[in-house]
């Protein structure tokens, strides 16, 4: 999120300095609102115009689903690496996303920091790379042994600290066939090779490699906005997600959804009005502070325990009360999410309190309803002179005043028991 870090703060002013990096302000919907003047020469463009206009038709989805997943977490940060029409890769830009937000952290729009890829072959001081964009920095030779590893790329990599210089790169990453092809057939022709990834705990990777010599420079970032990898093995037996009652979603520990089940479709479509997407972020269609719990509950969930909040849901019908059970499943650090809808529940409770509102005023109507004749009686009896009636009639006159007395005191204080009833 722009702009509560120092680093943040520093991107204006270096990058209207700077030589070899682009900046473009957007607004939510992706309007190209204020950019520098290498990004203006870059796009070819002045008036006003959408970032969609620059992306090549087969990218734009992938576009899309980006800035979407920055409005559902407006502290992450996203990588889209931009092509241009009828240019080699190594004209393309990498970019980094961030969400723009106001004081009240409302998102407002994006800021984008792009690097042209061959500006790496007039060798751009990295410092000022990584001072900037949460890129890693991996050099490899030529059998893929690590010679450099910075911090960003070992943490995300889970690489050790000691004897980095006997591990091998293909030891923490993993390749599908058709993208271990393409590294195979890379002659160094064309400086630059974009590949996609998984780590060993399946967190997806985008990899962009530039050759140095005999080494290769790879540039590597997160990729949360990536396709799930469809593997042999589920995450959870699908069979038996169906057989759960209500809705199921299975996530890692960045929101990603990894699997769910029919009746977790269902309900996505009717709270997002769309079908969740594998490979992304969970949407339900719900506010900010939703997903913040959730993360919340899973940081301090332990493999076994199960942990719950309740949530109103704003449906296309009406609301609805629901409540979300969390579960870690394995150490891989995936969570089983279940909905139960608790609004059948919250209505019966709402006919209790109305009934109970309605047996107060019967309780209540009649204290008062009452005290007004009895308050009349024992002001009467004042009136009456005991001294004029016979002594029979004295005797019986002696009983009614406590009589009216203790029935007044017992009016008073069933109506304080029924007021005090919440």
């Amino acid at each position: 999120m722009v702009s509560f870090t120092d680093k943040e703060k520093r991107i204006p002013v270096f990058l209207e300095e700077s030589e070899h990096f682009l900046c473009v302000l957007m607004d939510v919907e992706g309007n190209v609102r204020e950019a520098n003047q290498l990004f203006f020469r870059q796009a070819k463009k002045k008036a006003s115009f959408s970032i969609f206009d620059l992306i090549m038709s087969d990218s734009q989805n992938e576009m899309e689903e980006l800035l979407e997943s920055l409005l559902l977490n407006p502290k992450s940060k996203r990588h889209f690496l931009m092509k241009w029409e009828s240019e080699s890769l190594s004209d393309s830009i990498w970019w980094e996303f961030s969400m723009v937000v106001n004081q009240e952290n409302d998102p407002i729009g994006f800021i984008g920091i792009g690097l042209p890829l061959h500006y790496l072959e007039e060798n751009l001081p990295m410092e000022h790379l990584l001072d900037l964009l949460d890129y890693g920095v991996i050099k490899v030779d030529s059998k893929w042994k690590i010679l450099e590893v910075d911090d960003f790329s070992r943490n995300l990599l889970q690489i050790p600290i000691s004897k980095k210089q006997d591990l091998n790169l293909e030891s923490f990453i993993c390749f599908l066939p058709e993208e271990r092809e393409k590294l195979s057939q890379w002659n160094g022709e064309e400086k630059f090779l974009q590949l996609e990834a998984t780590t060993s705990f399946h967190a997806s990777l985008k990899l962009t490699l530039f050759k140095q010599g005999e080494n290769t420079l790879i540039l590597l970032g997160s990729d949360p906005i990536a396709k799930a990898r469809k593997s042999s093995n589920e995450y959870f037996p699908q069979d038996a997600l169906e057989l759960i009652p209500g809705p199921v979603w299975l996530i890692d520990e960045k929101l990603i959804l990894l699997q769910s089940n029919a009746k977790a479709i269902r309900v996505a479509e009717d709270w997002a009005y769309r079908q969740p997407s594998l490979g992304l972020e969970l949407n339900l269609g719900q506010r900010l502070s939703f997903y913040e719990k959730i993360l919340n509950k899973i940081e301090v969930l332990k493999e076994g325990e199960e942990s719950c909040f309740e949530w109103k849901i704003t449906s296309s019908s009406s609301w609805e009360l629901w409540q979300f059970r969390i579960k870690k499943i394995d150490s891989s650090k995936v969570y089983l999410i279940q909905g139960v809808d608790l609004s059948h529940i919250q209505k019966r409770v709402e006919n209790i309190q109305l009934e109970n509102e309605q047996l107060k005023e019967l309780v209540v109507q009649p204290s008062y309803i009452l005290r007004s004749p009895l308050s009349s009686m024992l002001g009467l009896l004042d009136l009456i002179d005991s001294r004029k009636l016979d002594s029979e009639n004295r005797k019986y006159f002696s009983y009614l005043r406590p009589l009216a007395e203790e029935l007044d005191q017992v009016i008073r204080t069933n109506a304080k028991q029924v007021a005090s009833f919440d």
